[in-house]
């Protein structure tokens, strides 16, 4: 997922595992560039109900951010 260039998901990462909501940094996925603003989602293990609680804990957050 990509996000607005202003949000650091790494930085961010913190404040989404405070708020229960977790995802793997894109920086982990593109090693030779300074990439921080994508993340990986994980929706394969989740029943849907977490998978719509978790999307709207991240939206909250990623909305505090811009």
């Amino acid at each position: 997922m990509k996000v607005p260039e202003s949000i650091d998901t790494a930085a961010m990462l913190r404040e989404a595992i405070s708020a229960k909501v977790a995802y793997v940094v894109g920086i982990a996925f593109y090693p030779h560039r300074n990439d921080n603003c994508h993340m990986r989602l994980n929706f394969s293990a989740v029943d849907p109900e977490h998978i719509t609680e978790g999307v709207h804990r991240l939206g909250d957050l990623l909305k505090s951010k811009m």
